[in-house]
């Protein structure tokens, strides 16, 4: 991490990234270690195939031009990266920041978006974040993002509607999302006794802690096993505001039969339809509105269900994401 180095550790980090059209600059998973250790693998045994998942370690691509690679996208990272904002009132030093992070962006785009490595494939879960690559070579792939589902069960209403959240709020958009949940949404479902909200995720703030109350607001942190947590919720929330991607804890919580709402954002990169398997609202009333509406309509909770596994299991089995992933190993390999 930068902000762990030491200042003249820091122009050395800074410049060898710039130097070397390296993205990343908050975090950095570049080591001349790795390197020395893939060529003497290559050496050993041989490599016939590069696979690296996000953009953290592409750069091994310009020690090992003639491997094919494969890269796995989960998003933009340039949407995300760099996190930082500066840290200072120094006038200079934002501008000198600020300048840095747009630098580290701009790598960032030009491998992921204009192939600076000349990576042979680059697989997308998200075809609104394929549309945005530069065909070059055509070597943008879509692979959905793969989950089993169990056979449907209908829910157990106990008077109350288990709400669920998850993920880590280190992340900078889930953060985000949760204080505009809390802040816009939240006031108008506080004093409903009927609603009880699940928020899991490591490093929850401050702003969020507060809010916790057993029975009602429960901020859980991390937990072992979320097994328990699918199996009471009835439904999960993705109030997410920015960044790219597909939002793969939609995904796993529709493969076990929670119905969503989520904002237009937060259902990104996922081909669903509002009201038939997801409700997407982007308003804080209408939002919070339609956690009411399905805390007094237990009807279309089990219709979103239903409809949201059907859709896990015709767009998203594991059985179709390995044909087309072995369908790519194949072309490339015989390059």
């Amino acid at each position: 991490m930068l902000f762990e180095l030491k200042k003249w550790e820091k122009v050395k980090f800074i410049i060898n990234h710039i130097l070397n059209r390296l993205p990343l600059m908050d975090i950095s998973f570049y080591s001349k270690d790795l390197l020395r250790a893939l060529k003497k693998l290559n050496r050993e045994q041989g490599i016939d195939i590069i696979e690296t998942h996000n953009l953290h370690c592409a750069y091994t691509k310009k020690a090992f031009s003639k491997i094919p690679m494969v890269l796995i996208n989960q998003n933009i990272e340039g949407d995300l990266f760099p996190f930082w904002e500066p840290a200072t009132n120094s006038k200079y030093k934002k501008f000198m920041w600020r300048r840095i992070a747009n630098i580290s962006r701009k790598n960032t785009f030009d491998i992921e978006i204009g192939n600076l490595y000349n990576i042979e494939s680059k697989i997308f879960m998200s075809k609104d974040d394929m549309a945005r690559v530069n065909d070059i070579k055509n070597y943008s792939e879509f692979i959905p993002i793969a989950f089993e589902t169990s056979s449907f069960k209908e829910k157990q209403y106990d008077g109350k509607l288990h709400v669920l959240w998850l993920g880590g709020f280190g992340w900078y958009p889930n953060e985000e999302g949760m204080r505009w949940f809390i802040s816009e949404v939240y006031p108008y479902l506080k004093d409903n006794e009927n609603i009880v909200f699940h928020i899991i995720g490591g490093s929850p703030f401050e702003e969020l802690l507060k809010l916790n109350s057993p029975g009602r607001f429960e901020v859980m942190g991390r937990v072992d096993d979320l097994e328990p947590f699918f199996d009471q919720s009835h439904i999960l929330i993705s109030p997410i505001l920015s960044g790219s991607g597909v939002r793969i804890k939609i995904l796993e919580s529709m493969s076990k039969g929670l119905a969503v709402v989520a904002t237009t954002r937060g259902a990104q990169g996922i081909e669903v339809v509002h009201e038939n398997n997801i409700l997407i609202e982007d308003d804080p009333k209408r939002y919070a509105d339609s956690i009411v509406r399905l805390s007094n309509d237990h009807e279309l909770i089990e219709k979103l269900r239903r409809n949201s596994m059907q859709y896990i299991d015709e767009n998203h089995s594991i059985s179709r994401a390995l044909f087309m992933k072995r369908r790519i190993y194949d072309r490339i390999s015989l390059k």
